[in-house]
């Protein structure tokens, strides 16, 4: 039995060479014989491209007063190392907002914002060389006035420094009724 395997290609790297000729063969029937023909080799450049994705959005519930944490990865899918400015904020149209809203880099990937693990400042710029992923931590506290139900949304962005590609993502964040308990790997 074989097991399914996942496909995965990488992009060359800008400035690599891809070089490429065409080969036709045919059975001439006027002669009766093979014939083979050659085309020109043509030589391609491969062209820097910044390119990237961040993780898919979330919705999540949290109590009044207690914290939204929002893990999230970036990965760079581009030919070239890329420098990215990440920013995040509160939405302006929906129920309220998340306090002390902050971001840190997530170094061991477990989701949660360690003690650790260095702050990020909003409109910082980190870079990646390409096919390496940043994991982030963005969390906040709901505050203990907000009614259950009440929605928050916080949007994070990330824009390549040379070619402005970019990815955002929006999270939201719906306050429960009564009492909850999180668990944390």
């Amino acid at each position: 039995c074989l097991a399914p395997a996942l496909a995965s290609a990488v992009a060359p790297l800008a400035g690599s060479y891809i070089d490429n000729r065409a080969t036709v063969t045919y059975f001439d029937t006027d002669h009766g014989y093979n014939s083979t023909l050659y085309s020109n080799t043509v030589r391609v450049q491969v062209q820097p491209l910044e390119a990237l994705t961040l993780s898919l959005n979330q919705d999540i519930l949290r109590p009044a007063g207690g914290m939204a944490v929002l893990p999230r990865r970036l990965t760079n899918t581009g030919n070239v190392p890329s420098a990215y400015t990440l920013s995040y904020a509160n939405l302006a149209s929906d129920g309220f907002d998340l306090t002390s809203l902050t971001m840190v880099r997530d170094d061991n990937g477990n989701g949660v914002a360690d003690t650790v693990e260095v702050p990020i400042a909003n409109g910082a710029t980190v870079t990646l060389a390409p096919g390496k992923t940043l994991d982030v931590v963005i969390w906040g506290v709901v505050p203990s006035t907000v009614p259950a139900g009440t929605i928050a949304g916080v949007r994070l962005t990330a824009v390549t420094s040379l070619q402005n590609t970019s990815a955002v993502n929006t999270d939201t964040t719906t306050v429960a009724d009564g009492a909850m308990f999180q668990l944390a790997k």
